[in-house]
């Protein structure tokens, strides 16, 4: 019976070590930094956790963690990205595998991707395989993505399996109002589709964002309507749109040099649009709407209709464009316009 009480004891005494041990390393700097991510990128396909940095963090029983100052470097094939945090709180929030992630003041930085002031509240399922399920809300100050910037962003995210779908999402953009929805595959070419709404973007503040927006030089007015579109990466397969402004559309007279033709000789109208040609000026619109969908790969249709009644004039033209490399290099066309 004493060696049995004795071998209890040692047992005991034991499993209260090992358990000590246990206690100290998920407590130390190393577990957060070095364990967690080599455990993760094994789970994690196609995302690798590269670096991660703390200055402090505290555990609380049985199984929450505060870090404050989190520095992560994440890759992704030849992309990496920066994530910087003033504060994160994990902690199992129903059962085993189930994870809730708060976090505050996060920047994400990348080579076409930046966001300021990020906040994160997320439910992760996790088993042995990797990350099955996420849920959860984002907001930021500031997104930028390919040039264009986003302010004031909310959306809800949704993750099953490989794909990861953002609904509801919200934004100012250039003095207007964005929503929409995406859906993105976490596979090898990123198979993405989008859809937005737009309502009362601003020409004129887009501009002054991009510089000299070659594109753009010509018109002035607020933009508000609707694009979808889908591809892999930049590049883009499916566009389809249309686009409408209703007040205060200007357009450069030159652009409408094509039209002079078509006004009665001696007119009134045609001296002033000669005269708007000549001086460099602007016509104004009542109305400037535009529709756009491919009917190929190498070829997009766009349908144009303006309203001026400076000039009595309604124009209604269907321009077919055919591009080098198709839709799929539409992406990087699109950056020699800024």
């Amino acid at each position: 019976m004493k060696k049995f009480l004795k071998f209890c004891v040692a047992g005991f005494v034991l499993l209260a070590v090992l358990a000590g041990g246990v206690g100290w390393m998920v407590q130390t700097k190393w577990f957060l930094t070095g364990f967690i991510p080599r455990v993760l990128n094994e789970r994690l396909p196609g995302i690798r956790i590269a670096r991660v940095e703390i200055t402090s963090h505290t555990w609380h029983f049985p199984c929450q963690v505060v870090v404050e100052d989190l520095h992560l470097v994440l890759e992704k094939e030849k992309e990496q990205y920066v994530v910087d945090c003033r504060h994160a709180h994990l902690e199992n929030a129903a059962g085993i595998g189930t994870w809730k992630l708060h976090t505050e003041s996060c920047d994400v930085y990348s080579q076409d991707v930046k966001g300021q002031d990020i906040d994160l509240n997320l439910m992760a399922q996790v088993k042995t395989s990797g990350l099955e399920k996420l849920d959860g809300q984002v907001r930021a100050k500031e997104l930028t993505a390919s040039g264009y910037a986003l302010t004031d962003v909310r959306a809800n995210v949704l993750m099953r399996g490989k794909e990861i779908f953002i609904d509801d999402i919200k934004g100012q953009l250039y003095g207007g109002r964005l929503q929409g929805k995406a859906s993105i595959e976490n596979a090898q070419d990123s198979p993405y589709q989008l859809a937005l709404d737009l309502e009362e973007v601003s020409l004129k503040k887009l501009q002054q964002a991009w510089g000299e927006a070659k594109a753009l030089a010509g018109i002035q007015g607020d933009i508000t309507g609707h694009v979808e579109l889908s591809g892999k990466r930049q590049a883009i397969y499916a566009l389809s749109g249309n686009l409408n402004m209703a007040r205060g559309a200007q357009l450069k007279a030159s652009w409408l040099e094509f039209l002079i033709e078509r006004l009665p000789a001696n007119s009134t109208q045609r001296r002033e649009l000669e005269g708007l040609v000549k001086s460099g000026g602007d016509v104004f619109f009542e109305k400037v709407s535009l529709s756009v969908q491919n009917v190929t790969a190498e070829k997009i249709v766009l349908n144009v209709a303006m309203e001026s009644q400076q000039f009595n004039l309604k124009v209604n033209n269907q321009i077919d464009v055919n591009l080098d490399g198709g839709l799929a290099g539409l992406g990087e066309y699109l950056k020699y316009f800024k």
